[in-house]
């Protein structure tokens, strides 16, 4: 699970900053439990600090895993609306 909550933040660190530029912490957004579906592969992601693309984007970031012969793949797809 610890390898699943890492990929996950991971995704996101890395698709928010190609948006905002921002350097966030592991610290800056958290897994929001409630919203794992582990049957269908969805998580979100909900900021706990000031997070530049949570100011436009609402409440959560929604992304999707899936566990592949012993591998875990994340991943988050966030649209550019002012592209």
């Amino acid at each position: 699970m610890s390898t699943l909550i890492f990929s996950a933040k991971e995704a996101f660190y890395k698709c928010q900053y190609e948006m905002t530029r921002q350097w966030l912490e592991f610290s800056d957004v958290t897994l929001d439990l409630a919203g794992w579906n582990l049957g269908a592969g969805s998580f979100a992601v909900r900021p706990l600090s000031r997070v530049k693309l949570f100011e436009t984007r609402g409440p959560a970031v929604m992304g999707r895993f899936a566990f592949r012969k012993g591998l875990v793949l994340t991943a988050i797809a966030i649209v550019n609306e002012s592209e």
